[in-house]
């Protein structure tokens, strides 16, 4: 009788536990990337508080509305929209060594990046 199996073809069927672990293993941050996730996650909780801060203390006090400080409140602005707009996929891309935002957003990502570096230099 002819078998369905050819020789050397032959798999070892894996488990629903063997798959859930291997699933688990590939989306469950490894150690070193939690201490990475736990950075970023400060870096943005100080940029949006500080630069948020800034904003609303121009905007609050009629004393502090200066050239000056209006300078200063288009930087913290400008750092605020970078640190909603680039951090999130950074941190993402960093994790998952992919990029999953498309490309309207690679193109977004990157001109907000290359600017927020031409304003640093």
């Amino acid at each position: 009788m002819d078998s369905f199996q050819e020789e050397g073809n032959i798999t070892t069927p894996t488990t629903d536990y063997d798959l859930i672990e291997a699933l688990w293993n590939s989306i469950y941050p490894k150690h070193y990337e939690w201490a990475l996730i736990v950075g970023y996650i400060l870096v943005f909780i100080f940029a949006i508080l500080g630069n948020g801060l800034v904003c609303v203390v121009v905007a609050r006090n009629s004393h502090m509305r200066t050239v000056t400080n209006y300078f200063i409140v288009n930087l913290s602005a400008g750092d605020l929209l970078v640190t909603i707009i680039c951090l999130p996929p950074t941190l993402v891309v960093d994790i998952m060594e992919t990029w999953f935002f498309g490309e309207t957003m690679c193109k977004v990502f990157s001109y907000m990046q290359s600017v927020q570096e031409g304003e640093r230099h």
